[in-house]
C-alpha cells in the first residue's frame, strides 16, 4: 500500500474485485464493482460511520435501476 501511495498518489486498495475482473474479462463478461471505504492506513481506526452502510446499499440500488430499466 505505501509503494501504490507513494508512486500513484493513492491512498486505499482494493484487491477483491480484481479477481472479479479477471474472471469477468476472461469470459467476456462485463461488471461494475461499488465499494465504500471503510479503513485505511493513513488514516487509523477511526470510529465507525453506521449510516453508511445503508446508504451505499441504497446508492447499489439506485445504479442497479438506472441501468438495469
Amino acid at each position: 500500500m505505501l509503494f501504490l501511495h507513494e508512486f500513484y498518489g493513492s491512498s486505499c486498495e482494493e484487491m477483491e474485485s480484481d479477481a472479479v475482473a479477471q474472471i469477468c474479462q476472461t469470459y467476456a463478461v462485463s461488471f461494475l464493482s461499488i465499494r465504500v471505504i471503510s479503513n485505511t492506513v493513513f488514516d487509523g481506526d477511526t470510529d465507525w460511520d453506521l449510516t453508511v452502510g445503508p446508504a451505499l446499499q441504497n446508492y447499489v440500488l439506485a445504479v442497479i435501476a438506472a441501468h438495469v430499466g
